[in-house]
């Protein structure tokens, strides 16, 4: 097993890096926390429109296709930055998970949706009942026994 990134995946999270350096100022942050939601849409905007939301988000659904392997950087890097948009949750687990169900529309219609940034995914882990950013999320998915389960966040108010 190789765990040397290549010069490709190196590459990668230098872009974010750059990108996250002269996005992400304590500034920015401090603005968040005084905003409704702590969260920034046009930020989402800016990581879809470099392509973060679509990183493992597999080719036919128009993402980039790439593994845990890009995420290990890309994860070290973004958490470094302490961005509060929840870019993990939405663009590396929730979209793995999704990328390996069974195809169905409203699958495949919220990896593109992801992919493009259109959608914000908040998780609920059978470990932990608190689930980070409904509020700001389109689809809640839910573990519970075995199963995933959808919800619309605006009926858990």
């Amino acid at each position: 097993m190789d765990f040397v990134f290549d010069e490709d995946q190196e590459a990668l999270a230098d872009s974010v890096k750059r990108l996250l350096m002269t996005e992400m100022t304590p500034e920015l942050i401090r603005e968040l926390w005084a905003t409704p939601t702590g969260r920034s849409d046009a930020l989402w905007s800016l990581f879809a429109s470099q392509g973060l939301t679509a990183v493992s988000v597999p080719d036919a659904h128009g993402g980039l296709g790439l593994t845990e392997v890009e995420w290990a950087l890309l994860a070290q890097t973004y958490g470094y930055f302490g961005s509060p948009e929840p870019l993990l949750d939405t663009a590396l687990v929730s979209a793995g998970v999704l990328a390996r169900l069974p195809a169905s529309d409203w699958r495949d219609a919220l990896l593109r949706d992801i992919a493009e940034g259109r959608a914000r995914v908040a998780l609920v882990h059978p470990v932990n009942p608190y689930a980070a950013d409904v509020h700001v999320a389109r689809t809640l998915l839910c573990a519970h026994r075995g199963e995933l389960h959808r919800v619309d966040p605006a009926q858990c108010a």
